[in-house]
């Protein structure tokens, strides 16, 4: 009976969420496609562990797209650079801007928004996107789809 209830409880859990119910979650976020291919002649950073390369083209998602290396070899992740804890700013301060001095923050100027606090979020491994000393609900969207074929960078959604 002990190993029923284990297995069914197990089978819930794991139907129970899926990556799209996680990615699209977010209210403030629209749904938009992306389809980058990045060559590494133009990313060369993405060879090194902690690498960042930022793509702002019309490909790239709402605001951009962020891609960090993790190894430098075959482990890369990527995020939406539009805020992800309000709506969408017409004058462009929810588009997030990449510290000059820590590579993988990146920051949202809609102060006016999150009680006049300078809000980071770190795309870094170990850190998934999430806010950096504040506590929000919201993380950076992840495009899980994001992996190297030869030496080309793919990110889709």
């Amino acid at each position: 009976m002990k190993k029923t209830l284990v297995l069914f409880t197990t089978i819930v859990l794991i139907t129970s969420c899926s990556k799209s119910d996680i990615n699209n979650s977010n209210p403030y976020l629209p749904s938009q496609n992306v389809s980058l291919s990045i060559p590494l002649s133009y990313a060369d950073n993405l060879r090194y562990p902690g690498g960042v390369y930022v793509d702002r083209s019309a490909q790239a998602g709402i605001s951009g797209v962020a891609i960090y290396s993790s190894n430098g070899m075959n482990e890369y992740y990527s995020y939406e650079l539009t805020c992800p804890n309000h709506h969408i700013q017409a004058d462009g301060s929810s588009i997030l801007i990449q510290d000059p001095t820590r590579k993988t923050f990146f920051y949202c100027t809609a102060t006016h928004l999150h009680n006049g606090e300078k809000v980071s979020y770190d795309i870094a491994t170990g850190a998934w996107g999430r806010p950096v000393g504040i506590k929000l609900k919201y993380a950076l969207k992840a495009y899980p789809d994001t992996q190297k074929k030869g030496d080309v960078i793919y990110v889709k959604y």
